[in-house]
């Protein structure tokens, strides 16, 4: 390192009074710390170590963000087969299934007894599903099945 004249400082030149084992290790200290102002790297590893802690709070913030939605699902076993469930329609599922009406499989089963061979859509209504596909002779049909008894209310 060199001072403002040009020469070239070392350690003991730090060093005040007699050179003890502690004047030493103080006045290497204070070598060190001026010759890592002087080169930057100081600002270099500042830069790095910001660097580092936005990287771990970006990693923080997505393994949070991710592990969130998660959380609030459920797994629903039923008549329909196996179902992840996100927790505000578990609530809505809950009442449905209080309603002890018929599914969509049996709605479809019905449809089936009544003529229909290929089914094309299921349209669920508040209280009917609507069955639509073609019969046995390739003409287009649509069931209404009511959803609380299973009833065919229409054939058309």
């Amino acid at each position: 390192m060199k001072c403002n004249s040009g020469r070239v400082l070392l350690p003991e030149h730090f060093a005040a009074g007699r050179p003890t084992l502690r004047n030493q290790l103080q006045s290497w200290k204070f070598f060190l710390q001026s010759l890592i102002e002087q080169t930057g790297f100081d600002r270099w590893r500042r830069t790095i170590m910001r660097r580092a802690y936005w990287t771990y709070a970006i990693l923080a913030a997505t393994s949070i963000a991710a592990a969130t939605p998660a959380v609030s699902q459920t797994v629903r076993i039923g008549p329909d087969g196996i179902k992840l469930v996100p927790h505000e329609d578990m609530r809505r599922g809950e009442r449905h299934e209080m309603r002890q009406g018929v599914s969509e499989r049996e709605a479809i089963r019905i449809a089936k007894r009544q003529g229909l061979r290929d089914v094309d859509a299921v349209t669920k209504t508040r209280d009917t599903y609507r069955v639509a596909g073609i019969d046995r002779r390739g003409r287009d049909i649509r069931v209404d099945i009511d959803r609380d008894s299973g009833q065919v209310i229409r054939v058309r």
